[in-house]
């Protein structure tokens, strides 16, 4: 049987700043169950006192194995042969191998067996537990600035006056709080719920210094931009295409994107409501809109839900029931009332599209052919959406 151990102490770094311990209950779970994979030997993981935190053995989780407190100590491969199991306390024959992390040991991994049979898969093993001890710790680094940098932007949104206080811990985190800055919010358009990946979130962050996406609820980013950096409409949309597309393609589903306009810093949540606004017709197109260019949609959404469900009564309700008809007056002002690219939107012939029309109007009492019917039913269709319950 081969029992390999790997030395896993207490990481340098944490040592300097508040004395974490890299090295869990969990992960040490999951680099047995990782190398249990890889061989069919009894593994365990102990710490840098020699106490054993994982095991594929559950009965020798929290004992003492002295092989692993002298390869912690020694800092090198520790034989264990048969004889040896008579001198040290609670170990078995195979071999350990001492972890490193930073060039800090921090804890021990052990296989069970022959040591001539374990030992070419030594090296292998003690690599393989290095880059998850590693892996494990960017992750939780990443999430850490994470949330950092959420709670930051939830306590500016909601900070007024801005003390210097909280300039230094926005400074700290890259925000020059005298600049300018633009809030845009982005929104998935699935039936289920997405979540967005925080690789994706931190290779941006890293790719863009000025921008800032940040996780806002499950199924929304928060992007907050340096205004100073892209002072052009052209410049901030170009951005925002780019980074719509690829979270397309990351998450296959459509994403919606609210855009506020550019704003000192101690007026942020004026921009963060321009952009809740924004998003609120931009879902219904699953396109990117400027709150600079909504009009119509500055009234309506003013407008409550107790008036809004009377209107609807008394304009498109026959239609709710009726899905052709009610995607056909979808499409016909999506299209802009143009009668031949509307049919072809909805593959469709030209006279379907007119009867289709025809029984709306009649089903609706509107006619779509007067200013006053057309206004009449595009608002009962904004408010439709507006009762989604997506921004609730």
């Amino acid at each position: 049987m081969l029992f390999l151990f790997i030395p896993i102490k207490y990481l340098y770094t944490y040592v300097c700043y508040g004395g974490k311990n890299v090295l869990t209950r969990n992960l040490a779970n999951k680099i047995v169950m990782e190398m249990r994979n890889l061989l069919n030997e009894e593994i365990i993981v102990a710490n840098p006192t020699g106490i054993i935190i994982a095991s594929t053995d559950q009965e020798r989780i929290g004992d003492f194995h002295e092989g692993a407190l002298h390869t912690c100590t020694k800092k090198t491969l520790t034989i264990i042969a048969s004889n040896d199991t008579k001198r040290w306390t609670g170990v078995k024959p195979g071999i350990n191998l001492p972890v490193f992390f930073h060039e800090e040991v921090i804890g021990v991994i052990g296989i069970t067996g022959d040591p001539r049979t374990v030992s070419p898969f030594g090296e292998i093993v003690k690599k393989m537990t290095e880059l998850l001890i590693q892996e494990n710790y960017y992750i939780e680094e990443m999430n850490l600035a994470a949330r950092s940098l959420e709670a930051l932007v939830f306590d500016w949104l909601e900070k007024e006056p801005i003390d210097e206080s909280f300039k230094s811990r926005a400074a700290a985190l890259g925000f020059d709080l005298t600049l300018p800055f633009r809030i845009a919010l982005i929104h998935t358009i699935a039936s289920f719920g997405t979540r967005f990946p925080s690789s994706f979130i931190s290779n941006w962050n890293h790719l863009h210094p000025s921008r800032h996406l940040i996780r806002w609820g499950n199924d929304r980013l928060l992007y907050i931009m340096d205004a100073s950096a892209m002072r052009l409409l052209h410049d901030v949309r170009d951005d925002l295409l780019s980074l719509k597309s690829m979270l397309e393609s990351e998450l296959q589903c459509s994403v919606a994107i609210g855009v506020g306009s550019s704003i000192d810093a101690v007026k942020i949540r004026i921009s963060y409501q321009q952009a809740e606004r924004a998003l609120k017709s931009a879902a219904a197109t699953e396109e990117i809109i400027f709150e600079s260019d909504l009009t119509i949609e500055m009234i309506t959404q003013e407008i409550n839900k107790d008036i809004q469900k009377q209107y609807l009564a008394r304009t498109i309700s026959p239609l709710l029931d009726n899905d052709n008809l009610l995607s056909t007056l979808q499409a016909f002002f999506h299209c802009n009332m143009a009668f031949n690219e509307t049919a072809s939107y909805l593959h469709i012939h030209i006279n379907t599209l007119h009867y289709r029309l025809r029984r709306i109007e009649e089903m609706t009492g509107h006619s779509l052919k007067t200013a006053k019917g057309l206004v009449a039913l595009y608002i009962a269709l904004s408010f439709l959406e507006d009762s989604t319950k997506l921004f609730e």
